[in-house]
């Protein structure tokens, strides 16, 4: 129906025998380019629940700002023309930001220009000097875990936000075994009724990380992913109150896991798979 009326579609790494059955690389971006002015980069998916019902968040840049968004998606579309598939051990290289008045920008992804995506939220975490703000709907990965912890621990003030039950059973398993960690380390951690499928990284209100990355390995190591880095106090400071300190406002605190012991096994087994992936 759709290019009956004059669109193009792609489909990316389709299935086509078991040569091509890797699922593990999925393209995960959400990302709409216009006239190649204007980029909108954002957490949700496009179905009914994540604008009605869900929590989600976006960030819309224009012109300079906008440039490095609309070669990323240049850049796949023509990928995926060429049947190409990126390389995931490659590392991105260093680029500079776009300027656009006081606030600075840059690409960060997973893709054909490589695997940026970790390495730039590890240096975020490790760069915070008073706080950090996460608002994490898939926070599993051990490393972003451990270190969040371990920032706590050494005097960062790390507020972390998460919803009270997951869509994805496993995912919530893993995250409540996480909680006592992370409050026992000095970690804020607080859970906001219904769903939030939000992906918001602040660190001392200036540097934020918006785009469709979760903290998972999936998403860190596998998926093909899209985030834009910011620098800017002033969005920084109304950004996080936004996304993070008005939901607060909506969550509870949590001092302890909170995980039925019945559930104890369940966790164990998902950390020994995790630990293999």
């Amino acid at each position: 129906g759709l290019e009956s009326e004059g669109l193009r579609l792609g489909v990316w790494n389709p299935i086509e025998g078991l040569g091509r059955l890797d699922l593990s690389m999925r393209d995960h971006a959400k990302l709409v380019v216009a006239d190649g002015q204007r980029a909108w980069i954002t957490s949700a998916n496009i179905g009914e629940h994540y604008f009605r019902d869900w929590h989600d968040c976006g960030v819309l840049l224009e012109g300079g700002a906008a440039s490095g968004l609309v070669e990323e998606l240049d850049g796949s579309w023509a990928a995926m023309e060429r049947r190409e598939l990126p390389d995931p051990t490659r590392s991105a290289p260093q680029q500079s930001p776009e300027v656009e008045g006081r606030l600075l920008s840059r690409v960060v992804s997973n893709g054909f220009g490589g695997w940026d995506v970790r390495p730039h939220v590890l240096r975020m975490l490790n760069a915070a000097r008073r706080r950090i703000s996460c608002h994490h709907c898939y926070l599993t990965d051990p490393e972003v875990v451990g270190l969040l912890a371990e920032r706590a621990q050494q005097g960062v003030q790390v507020t972390l936000l998460a919803p009270d039950a997951s869509d994805i059973p496993a995912v919530d398993l893993l995250m409540r075994r996480d909680v006592e960690g992370l409050v026992d380390a000095g970690v804020a951690y607080h859970q906001l009724t219904g769903m939030s499928h939000r992906k918001f990284l602040s660190v001392d209100h200036a540097w934020m990380l918006f785009g469709s990355s979760n903290l998972d390995g999936q998403a860190l190591d596998k998926n093909l992913e899209v985030c834009v880095a910011i620098w800017s106090p002033r969005l920084g400071r109304q950004a996080t109150r936004r996304l993070v300190v008005a939901d607060l406002r909506l969550a509870r605190p949590l001092h302890h896991s909170e995980l039925p012991a019945w559930q104890q096994p369940f966790a164990l087994a998902l950390e020994a798979v995790r630990a293999l992936l």
